[in-house]
């Protein structure tokens, strides 16, 4: 297939049924991605599809070895791997900050609804000591009263 007119490219571990992390496709035809594998055999899918609606599937069979080490990397797909791993790393410093502000947002509604609470409770230990003013002003005998 003719990758001058590459439109799109898909990468799927088809036995986990998920698609691959921090996928890139550049305007030159390159492509990457980091796809989760499950222990023992895998398939992964690769899909390319041209502009002109050409396209083409492969298939490959990988076998994940539970702390087995990482296969080497020839040198020149290192710098494609260190651009997904700084991406990765972006990802999770984005999906990072905004749990925190979340986090944070949550903490904010909290203080509120307590602040609303403590000023609901106020009101009424106000009420009640108005109550008691009027109570005892008008229960007070009156001096040099008989």
């Amino acid at each position: 297939m003719s990758f001058a007119n590459l439109e799109s490219v898909t990468l799927r571990n088809r036995t986990t049924e998920r698609d691959a992390d921090s996928f890139r496709l550049t305007a030159d035809g390159t492509w990457a991605g980091f796809v989760p594998v499950a222990p023992g055999a895998n398939q992964i899918e690769i899909q390319a599809r041209a502009s002109d609606g050409a396209g083409i599937t492969r298939r490959l069979a990988v076998t994940a070895a539970p702390g087995g080490s990482e296969p080497p990397l020839a040198s020149d797909l290192l710098p494609l791997r260190n651009a997904l791993l700084e991406e990765c790393l972006a990802s999770v410093k984005a999906l990072r900050m905004e749990a925190e502000r979340a986090r944070v947002e949550q903490l904010r509604r909290l203080l509120r609804e307590e602040i609303e609470r403590e000023r609901a409770r106020a009101r009424e230990r106000a009420a009640e000591q108005r109550k008691r003013l009027q109570l005892d002003v008008h229960d007070a005998p009156c001096p040099g009263a008989r």
